[in-house]
């Protein structure tokens, strides 16, 4: 059940989920891409984004607004994840850009 739960971003039991060397990985690969985050954040503060910046404007925990489904009206959402996909085309590869929301109101 808890891992069902945690497949959701639920965590019933309210303790931290520790991964053993999971902040040193983050630490590596941090330092490999140095020079593009740098870029991406210099970008940020200049207040423009190119595609490769974007999951530096879409970090976990940033507060985002947009329309929910076909409704008209503008929600509220939470950035809990974001990533970049490859996708095999006729024309080569192809890059694209996923978020997870979740709704807040």
């Amino acid at each position: 059940l808890v891992e069902q739960f945690s497949g959701l971003g639920l965590n019933p039991s309210g303790k931290n989920i520790d991964v053993d060397g999971l902040r040193e990985m983050i630490s590596m690969i941090e330092a490999a891409k140095a020079d593009e985050l740098v870029r991406a954040q210099a970008q940020l503060e200049a207040g423009t984004v190119d595609f490769l910046g974007l999951a530096e404007l879409y970090r976990p925990g940033a507060a985002v607004v947009g329309p929910a489904g076909s409704f008209g009206e503008e929600c509220g959402f939470q950035v809990r994840a974001c990533r970049y996909a490859e996708h095999k085309t006729l024309f080569g590869l192809q890059l694209s850009f996923h978020l997870e929301l979740q709704f807040v109101g």
